[in-house]
């Protein structure tokens, strides 16, 4: 199909970034970078790709399809195998098939379902399809669709079936319980080649955090939600514009001992023992979204995307170290205020900021070694009362006060009746996280007398809203009839 202007210009992108392209591999011809370290950086991935794309034979699509045998034209597919470690490249036709609902669906099933090895009561099922980059937020040239092995539960609707997909794991060892069975990515409308596979990879890897993500966010009798703040990464700072810090809800295992704070995600921080306060930070991972690419950082310098620039504000010792995103919480399951998170990186800054650095940015070893200096120095000097003193000052400053009146972090009283403001992401990670549990898991009679009870306090709620309103216009028309006889 002839390649629109939009297209084209999303061609010319970097597939590691959104800046200009300024270098093409010698290799494939697709892949392009804005720079040799946006290359450096995808050179593991892309070799997974780049000699086997050149060794298929290249063809071309023109979107239309043979009306008579219902088959089009030869299309290049990324395909997972299940049992093989290594994604590759083939070639397959699509197959027109006449939607259940009436509307032209025509481009659903591939003839290579033998490469599905399927079974009784096994299907090819379409999985996923995703028309922008979720990593880079960038419009695709056209939507890439994802194929996979699946056959129906009993509530009528597919699942995907199969072993962990080990070409999947080749990419990274951690996506190996994340995708089963294989997996083929394509386009109704042209071939994909080495820069869709970039985007195919971006694409896993999200995947991957998102079931993360509800892992850390999940509630699991005894435990309940606690106030918290997350922390962001360099990757999530540079290319979806997150803040620094957010407000967000936790599981409380995070700060009761339980199943998260005994495992290596645990982060020590020395400095809150020398402030008094019960916080703890726990790592969400080295986030596999941005493994691997690195941003510029501070000082001039590439920082890894999944540095955390907050958390070595509090904890200098942790530079260098791939934390990705943080949650903060308080052990005494108080909330944990974003003003509070906020402070607390400043007061440790200010401290820090009197070892200045000497040397090359991009030497990693002089920045370790800074890095420590600032530590053992913000050791020596923080203190509860210091800190005290610090956020008052700071609360009255033009910055502070863009956090609302809040109470101290030390003042236990007002903590337990004050109620932070839930953002929207908050709301719509538990909403989701709702509808994943309902889906997937039998509800226990237990869930459902709680979700009645909340039916009926919302429906008790809206009865006396109503019934407050409509005594209000009772009220409001006495009120006018009065004043008509008055006059």
């Amino acid at each position: 199909m002839a390649e629109t202007p939009e297209a084209n210009e999303q061609q010319q992108l970097c597939c590691m970034c959104n800046a200009p392209s300024t270098i093409i591999c010698d290799i494939c011809k697709c892949s392009r970078y804005c720079s040799t370290q946006c290359q450096k950086d995808d050179s593991t991935t892309h070799k997974l790709a780049c000699n086997n794309y050149v060794k298929l034979a290249k063809v071309e699509t023109t979107g239309k399809i043979d009306e008579e045998d219902k088959v089009g034209d030869p299309i290049n597919c990324v395909y997972f195998p299940e049992e093989e470690g290594k994604p590759r490249f083939i070639t397959a036709r699509l197959e027109k098939v006449e939607s259940s609902t009436g509307e032209p669906d025509r481009w659903l099933h591939f003839e290579a379902s033998a490469e599905f090895e399927l079974k009784d009561g096994q299907t090819v099922h379409s999985v996923d399809k995703f028309a922008r980059n979720p990593v880079l937020d960038r419009q695709l040239t056209s939507t890439i669709m994802c194929l996979g092995r699946a056959k129906k539960n009993s509530k009528g609707k597919y699942k995907r079936i199969g072993s962990p997909n080990k070409a999947v794991t080749a990419i990274d060892p951690d996506l190996s319980t994340t995708f089963v069975g294989p997996l083929l990515f394509y386009s109704i409308d042209r071939c994909l080649d080495t820069n869709d596979f970039r985007h195919i990879i971006d694409y896993i890897g999200v995947c991957h955090w998102a079931m993360i993500n509800r892992y850390h966010r999940k509630v699991n009798p005894p435990y309940r939600w606690v106030w918290a703040v997350q922390l962001h990464c360099e990757g999530d700072r540079f290319f979806v514009d997150k803040g620094d810090i957010e407000v967000a809800k936790a599981n409380e295992a995070i700060v009761a001992g339980g199943e998260l704070i005994e495992t290596k995600t645990a982060i020590m921080c020395p400095v809150m023992e020398k402030l008094q306060l019960p916080i703890v930070f726990d790592s969400l991972g080295d986030t596999i979204v941005w493994r691997g690419r690195t941003v510029p950082g501070q000082y001039g310098n590439r920082v890894p995307a999944t540095h955390n620039r907050s958390m070595t504000k509090i904890s200098p010792g942790y530079y260098g170290i791939n934390l990705g995103n943080v949650m903060a919480a308080r052990k005494d399951k108080r909330p944990l205020l974003l003003g509070h998170i906020d402070a607390i990186a400043l007061y440790c800054s200010t401290i820090t900021d009197a070892i200045e650095f000497e040397g090359d940015p991009n030497d990693e070893v002089v920045m370790q070694v800074w890095a420590m200096q600032q530590e053992q120095h913000l050791l020596k000097k923080a203190s509860k009362k210091g800190f005290l003193q610090f956020f008052a000052s700071w609360m009255r400053s033009n910055h502070g006060k863009q956090f609302g009146t809040i109470p101290s972090p030390y003042n236990l009283k007002e903590l337990d009746t004050y109620q932070p403001e839930e953002t929207e992401e908050a709301e719509e990670a538990e909403e989701s996280e709702g509808i994943e549990e309902a889906e997937d898991t039998k509800t226990t009679q237990e869930t459902k007398k709680t979700k009645k009870n909340r039916k009926n306090k919302k429906n008790k709620k809206a009865r006396k809203a109503k019934e407050k309103e409509e005594a209000k216009e009772a009220e409001e028309a006495t009120s006018f009839g009065m004043g008509s006889l008055a006059i």
